[in-house]
């Protein structure tokens, strides 16, 4: 027996096996990383959302909180300019809340589907 097969045997949901299967190109991962991988896979949607984004911060480019600013500042400009060019279009903040919302609610309802 192969050892996707082996995994994917591990959860009672397709959907989650075919997941795992997916990210397992573990190449250079040590054993305990990959435990902690496997771990982090069985996880609700919302609690591996919260550790990718963890993990994504921990992940920097190098750069100084100074310097992180300074792009966001340039990049809040640049994006400014181009409202004002007519180039993009702003939305209201209530509009946009609204849609998040209900992308929660539609994430949630998914999850609760396949529970």
């Amino acid at each position: 027996m192969g050892d996707e097969q082996a995994h994917g045997d591990e959860f009672e949901n397709p959907v989650d096996a075919e997941r795992t299967r997916r990210v397992r190109g573990r190449k250079g991962m040590t054993d305990e990383a990959s435990r902690i991988l496997d771990a982090a896979l069985e996880l609700a949607e919302r609690e591996r959302a919260q550790i990718a984004a963890i993990l994504t911060d921990s992940i920097g480019d190098g750069s100084s909180p100074e310097e992180v600013q300074a792009s966001w500042i340039a990049e809040a400009k640049r994006r400014l300019a181009a409202y004002e060019r007519g180039e993009t279009t702003a939305v209201d903040f209530d509009e946009v809340m609204e849609r998040l919302r209900a992308r929660g609610h539609r994430s949630r309802e998914r999850q609760a589907s396949t529970g």
